[in-house]
């Protein structure tokens, strides 16, 4: 006869009304699921980023978008992460410099910090810093 394996939670604990955990039961028997490869995380980065990109494209539909879209394919492109830090704001815009004019480089940003912000709170500051000035 075979039991259910049990799995702690937490490491030895009293019980649970002493503020223990409780434990896990997994069942010996297989679960109705399809076996599922693990992807590699270059992989999870880039369809987190078409996700994103479909995500942040919904939401903003009527409003100017195309900073948020440029940033989000370069990013992709590039096999970048999608978290805007002061390195990726900082390629991101020496790249943006040889496609648009340079003088919009700021309204890009700002465009760009708007509509990620909401997704990613660090943005503004990343955005602010010596690297990307």
């Amino acid at each position: 006869m075979m039991y259910p394996l049990q799995l702690s939670l937490c490491p030895s604990t009293p019980s649970r009304n002493a503020g223990g955990c409780s434990k896990m039961n997994l069942s010996p028997f297989p679960a109705r699921q399809p076996v599922r490869q693990p992807w590699p995380q270059e992989k999870l980065i880039r369809e987190r980023a078409l996700v994103l990109s479909n995500s942040i494209d919904f939401s903003t539909q009527k409003c100017y978008g195309s900073a948020c879209n440029s940033y989000l394919s370069f990013i992709h492109a590039h096999k970048l992460p999608v978290e805007p830090t002061p390195d990726t704001l900082s390629f991101f815009v020496i790249y943006m410099s040889h496609h648009i004019s340079p003088r919009s480089i700021a309204t890009y940003l700002s465009g760009l910090v708007s509509q990620l912000e909401p997704f990613f709170p660090g943005v503004r500051e990343a955005c602010h810093s010596r690297l990307v000035k």
